[in-house]
């Protein structure tokens, strides 16, 4: 459990083997390396650097490292998202799914729930994951935070999906 806790991650389940213009076409992903989902949705862009993007509607959820006994339960406990998209018109489209992640890490008590000292989090896998600045370096390894993480770019054209 631990090594997958390291770095969050996105990876693709399921993705259309064909598509058609005006019709929706499924994608499912998986949200891994992280407890709890804030956000997650697809990113789809005509240009491989994926500006210009339409976004879909925001999801949030757990992962299959959430625990019951962790504030409530859900039905839904495996970090597994899906989501329908409809191309409108043709031509050669690219899909990503985008995480935040585990940003509840950053919450700390008051008063007398305060830490002491009265410091924020301070562990590189806290600020990876919630710490756009974060930028540590020792031995040869690099932490770099962020809070948005993104699966591979998913690449296909409405007609044939591929």
């Amino acid at each position: 459990m631990y090594i997958d806790l390291v770095q969050p991650y996105l990876q693709w389940k399921s993705q259309p083997a064909s598509g058609s213009v005006g019709q929706a076409s499924k994608f499912d992903w998986e949200v891994l390396g992280s407890i709890t989902v804030d956000s997650t949705q697809l990113l789809v862009s005509k240009s491989p650097d994926m500006s210009d993007a339409t976004t879909t509607k925001k999801q949030s959820g757990v992962t299959r490292w959430y625990h019951p006994d962790h504030r409530t339960s859900s039905a839904k406990n495996n970090g597994l998202f899906s989501e329908r998209y409809t191309f409108n018109a043709s031509g050669v489209y690219y899909v990503q799914a985008v995480a935040t992640v585990d940003q509840d890490w950053m919450k700390q008590g008051t008063g007398s729930d305060a830490p002491v000292p009265n410091v924020k989090p301070q562990t590189h896998i806290v600020n990876a994951r919630t710490n756009d600045n974060w930028d540590y370096s020792s031995n040869g390894r690099r932490v770099k935070g962020r809070t948005v993480w993104s699966s591979p770019v998913s690449c296909g054209k409405s007609g044939c999906w591929y």
